[in-house]
């Protein structure tokens, strides 16, 4: 616990470990038993922040690549050999079972591999102008200071994916971590620190989201703002960012369908339906949310469901015997049973689980569900597999696209014309076919219409980072 005891009541401000004396608690959600504190940062502290920010931006800015990728480098290093307290914290402060949390850390690391070695090959471009002499030069630079707000529901692998392609790109970082879950952004960055990140280059603060975020949207010096979260927040700081002109990346919420047609192999189906639907207790924002399943085979497959989902065990994290840990809070328990409540109002049926303690919600199966239903229309997140019918492709495509969200979408079948048709019909940054986990370092993870905007991961999340510049260049 070398790591946990040493973060505890501190933020990580130019290099030094802060204390003050107004501290928050941070809750164990499967206990409720108070595991650290954070700082809640004045008003002052926060605009410090930003000052020695933009010191550690000049000093990282400036230094080569070879430089900066020997850091990062042994960041990542630093990140495998403590997997193993990396994962405790996160399953501590967040609930999700251990091996789940330990996925998550590999996740995160992939994104400070990965970027560490795209920032090699970013490089910029000269070619001919309108004669010999000239010369158009084409060149890439950090676009500056960068705010990054991280969720609680991915509390290591959302600060690992935002801070790798940042500090790759020459920025520097000030981070915001969930208030509910902040433990493991401050130990990834005290791994950082240990790795030899200078001082400034990345800060980590805490305290009230209110008075931070208004604090950070409205600094011109902050150039770039990286959030995470729900789509009401990201609406509001979209606004807010409006009066500094800042580069903004959105990841926001998500309704997923999770498209099932007969000609599916049902058993492996209901099984990565399962896989999908557990990572974090249900609590992410590609989390399959509506599952349609053809109406021939619909009363198997839920045969199958059944058997397999209801069979899980609710626990803490930390026992092994558990397979899905608690939700965040109660209050995130007391949302899905109202919609549950409301669904069943309506005709709706629950046919396994459906009944909270504390914490801690059972795996429920609720079919017979329809588009007017608030369950359709709402972002569920929790271990609730939430039923429809459809008879035809046309009639699923309609449904899966009838919501305002574009994030995720998941398509099993066996045929390729099938695959071919709904892929390229469905409205959805992502679309993954005959595969439960799709998420990937190398791939782009990018969200349309209300699910936000921008790219984490691939080749093409560095440039996220970097501002372009035109060099007209004549001798």
């Amino acid at each position: 616990m070398e790591l946990l005891n040493f973060i505890n009541g501190k933020n990580y401000i130019a290099g030094n470990w802060v204390e003050v004396v107004d501290q928050l608690s941070v809750i164990n959600p499967a206990t409720g038993e108070t595991i650290a504190t954070v700082p809640n940062l004045t008003e002052e502290l926060v605009l410090a922040t930003i000052d020695n920010s933009i010191t550690g931006f000049n000093i990282w800015s400036q230094m080569t690549v070879e430089q900066r990728s020997k850091i990062l480098r042994s960041w990542h290093q630093l990140v495998l050999k403590h997997i193993a307290e990396l994962a405790y914290i996160v399953t501590i402060e967040n609930g999700k079972i251990l091996e789940d949390a330990k996925r998550e850390i590999l996740y995160g690391a992939a994104f400070i591999e990965w970027f560490t070695d795209i920032m090699t090959q970013v490089s910029g471009t000269i070619v001919q102008g309108n004669n010999f002499r000239h010369k158009v030069i084409t060149e890439y630079e950090p676009v500056g200071l960068v705010a990054a707000i991280t969720p609680w529901n991915f509390p290591s692998a959302m600060v690992a994916r935002k801070l790798a392609p940042a500090l790759a790109a020459g920025c520097s970082v000030i981070l915001k971590p969930s208030s509910l879950t902040p433990l493991s952004a401050l130990a990834l960055v005290k791994l950082a620190a240990d790795a030899g990140l200078p001082p400034g280059v990345v800060n980590v603060i805490t305290g009230d989201s209110n008075k931070i975020g208004k604090i950070i949207t409205q600094d011109f010096r902050i150039r770039k703002l990286s959030f995470t979260g729900s789509t009401e927040v990201g609406k509001k700081l979209y606004q807010d960012c409006a009066g500094t002109i800042k580069r903004l990346s959105l990841e926001l919420g998500g309704n997923a369908p999770f498209i099932i047609f007969a000609d599916a192999d049902l058993e492996k189906t209901a099984a990565d339906l399962i896989t999908a639907k557990i990572r974090s207790g249900g609590q992410s924002c590609v989390s399959p949310n509506r599952i349609f399943i053809e109406e021939i085979i619909y009363d198997q497959f839920i045969e199958i469901l059944v058997s397999k989902f209801a069979s899980l065990k609710v626990g803490n994290g930390i026992e092994s015997t558990s397979d899905i840990g608690p939700l965040i809070n109660a209050k995130a328990v007391e949302k899905i049973l109202d919609l549950l409540s409301e669904s069943t109002n309506s005709g709706a049926k629950i046919i396994c689980g459906g009944k909270a303690l504390k914490n801690f919600l059972d795996p429920t199966i609720v079919i017979d569900c329809n588009e007017e239903m608030k369950i359709f229309h709402t972002e569920i997140f929790g271990p609730v597999i939430a039923c429809y019918k459809f008879k035809t492709i046309e009639q699923v495509i309609e449904l899966a696209n009838k919501t305002e969200y574009g994030l995720q979408a998941y398509i099993y079948s066996s045929k390729l014309e099938t695959i071919h048709k709904m892929s390229a019909q469905l409205d959805f940054g992502m679309v993954s076919v005959n595969s439960p986990l799709p998420a990937n370092a190398k791939a782009a993870f990018a969200g349309r219409k209300a699910s936000g905007f921008g790219i984490e991961g691939s080749r093409d999340g560095i440039y996220e980072y970097l501002n372009t510049k035109y060099v007209n260049l004549t001798i």
